[in-house]
């Protein structure tokens, strides 16, 4: 019995320990990809318009988690795409093949693309 009891704490151990180190090299992997890549300015074309309307989750300690309306735009700049949240305003004023000005990373790794802003 004792040894039925220390053989599933044997595992439970190893099975903690490589979840922890997925999660630590998950991070690792999105630091590598994404910081310290300096910021460039270019053109993008709107290639698609979502609303996303507000979302309400009731969580089982019994708090309401609501999430706002989010406006969001998918952008083809160069030969890459990329999603960005706008305002509404911003949003209402943008039509289909618009050309915005947009500010973005190229990520080392995968070969994206990280938009961190637009303008009109």
């Amino acid at each position: 019995m004792t040894e039925e009891i220390g053989n599933s704490l044997d595992f439970m151990t190893i099975l903690g320990g490589l979840i922890l180190l997925c999660v630590v090299l998950f991070f690792v992997f999105k630091a590598i990809n994404h910081y310290g890549m300096t910021e460039q300015q270019g053109t993008a074309t709107v290639v698609k318009k979502d609303f996303l309307s507000k979302r309400q989750d009731h969580l089982p300690n019994g708090v309401i988690n609501v999430e706002p309306d989010r406006y969001q735009l998918r952008l083809r700049v160069e030969d890459k795409e990329g999603e960005f949240n706008v305002s509404k305003d911003i949003y209402d004023s943008i039509k289909l093949n618009d050309k915005v000005q947009v500010t973005y990373k190229r990520l080392r790794m995968t070969s994206g693309i990280s938009i961190t802003g637009v303008t009109r």
